[in-house]
């Protein structure tokens, strides 16, 4: 799914992305791509202040998207998708492989799915492979929901 350029499109793509009644992984595949080809640019808000995140309207609003953004976006539309399985079993998870490289991964059923590391996949690694440096679970995140 190719992210839309113009709000109005990417508005309604976001929404039927939201609706889709695909089969959970496939679900999850569709949500990673709509993120993975957002533009991408510098963040404009850290793991420091969730409390200064954007809420899912203003993020999709947005049509250039960080790591973190990107991150987030995924959760929100699992959240918004009523898929609850999902959103208990989702965390966003700020994660290191080495002592430079962070990456912001959204992390389903204890890694069994992996999303936000690259487009077209959802991954299935070795969580060991990393070190989690924050997490917060996507329940957490409902209430960032208007």
């Amino acid at each position: 799914m190719k992210y839309p350029g113009i709000y109005e499109d990417r508005l309604v793509a976001w929404h039927d992305l939201r609706c889709s009644t695909l089969p959970d992984q496939d679900f999850l595949l569709e949500v990673n791509d709509f993120w993975q080809f957002a533009p991408e640019v510098k963040p404009t808000f850290d793991w420091r202040e969730p409390q200064n995140w954007p809420d899912p309207w203003d993020l999709i609003r947005e049509d250039d998207q960080s790591d973190l953004a990107r991150g987030l976006g995924i959760v929100y539309t699992i959240i918004l998708s009523g898929r609850n399985n999902l959103v208990e079993a989702a965390t966003l998870s700020l994660c290191t492989d080495t002592a430079v490289l962070e990456t912001n991964l959204v992390i389903v059923e204890q890694g069994k799915y992996v999303l936000n590391w690259t487009p077209r996949e959802i991954v299935n690694i070795n969580l060991q492979q990393l070190s989690v440096i924050r997490s917060i679970p996507a329940v957490d995140l409902v209430s960032k929901i208007r």
